[in-house]
């Protein structure tokens, strides 16, 4: 297992909850993937935000995307991955434009050149 797995756990005959295995020095935690706000990348290491923790790996963000449920989670910008069921609001007014989350006071930012990927994402996850 790497550290960052995403499996699927059946929770009845037709419904399966994706989830994420996270191993870090001194653990192995189980979250849900509709838990994560966002994933922030910053010198080596990616950060996975939730509403109450930040959990830090050593695995580099590509690495996470690569496994993440891809209409679900997209990338914004080079540091960051954000989870569209969770999105609140984003602020064009700004430079970069700001991503606000349900429930937390944390924020993402989408760069110029994943802008038109977003507004698409956001379109087509109706």
């Amino acid at each position: 297992m790497t550290e960052f797995s995403v499996f699927y756990q059946r929770n009845n005959a037709t419904h399966t909850i994706p989830f994420c295995l996270i191993q870090t020095p001194k653990h192995i935690l189980s979250l849900h993937l509709n838990k994560i706000l966002f994933i922030e990348s910053r010198q080596k290491h990616s950060f996975i935000h939730t509403a109450t923790e930040t959990i830090t790996l050593a695995s580099p963000l590509y690495r996470i995307l690569s496994q993440l449920p891809k209409n679900t989670f997209i990338q914004i910008h080079r540091s960051f991955i954000i989870n569209l069921e969770n999105i609140s609001h984003i602020d064009k007014s700004k430079d970069p434009w700001i991503v606000s989350f349900h429930g937390s006071e944390k924020i993402a930012f989408v760069s110029r050149s994943f802008r038109q990927q977003v507004i698409e994402s956001l379109l087509s996850s109706d």
